[in-house]
């Protein structure tokens, strides 16, 4: 297997369906500024025709506000700008039945929305053209990291009702104490 980055014209749609996506586990809402691990993974169902060359599992930056992004794909470090994919090939054309799945995280996204796609099919190098039997498009919304983590919100809930009561008791005691003094 090879992992090559390669730029529009990236995308041709083919005729038929040799091959499948069989797992995309990008989120559809995520926080930004944080890592985004997932995962893409694709199968060969059936002899594909003999034109092509190896069979391949790519995963795709369609558009976004990002100029680029950066992505590690099974421990090998790229960087994507919209309309570019990375992918994973076998050759010369394998068996049927043969998966490729890919490891991957995205470093970072910035505020917004993104649009993602994950391939199979083959891999034309030196047409620099990924001729894709299945697509699976993915939308993604990063938003921006909450002010507070969810969780301080019950403890912030349970702070302030021990700093009313303990006020209610300082206040009791102070008059208690003069009602006192004032009796002597």
């Amino acid at each position: 297997m090879s992992l090559v980055t390669l730029e529009i014209p990236v995308f041709r749609a083919l005729i038929g369906r040799f091959s499948s996506i069989t797992e995309f586990t990008l989120p559809t809402k995520v926080t930004a500024g944080e890592e985004i691990p997932f995962a893409v993974a694709g199968h060969l169902d059936s002899v594909p025709s003999p034109d092509w060359p190896n069979f391949a599992v790519g995963f795709a930056y369609i558009e976004g506000p990002m100029a680029e992004i950066t992505i590690v794909v099974d421990g090998e470090t790229f960087t994507l700008r919209p309309r570019t994919a990375v992918s994973s090939r076998i050759e010369p054309r394998p068996s049927v039945c043969t998966s490729i799945s890919l490891d991957c995280r995205i470093k970072a996204l910035d505020e917004g929305s993104y649009k993602f796609a994950a391939l199979t099919g083959h891999v034309d190098v030196a047409a620099g053209v990924f001729y894709y039997d299945d697509r699976v498009d993915r939308l993604v919304e990063a938003a921006p990291p909450a002010p507070w983590p969810w969780w301080l919100l019950p403890l912030g809930a349970g702070i302030a009702v021990v700093a009313v009561v303990g006020g209610v008791i300082y206040v009791t005691e102070k008059r208690r104490e003069e009602m006192l003094l004032l009796m002597r």
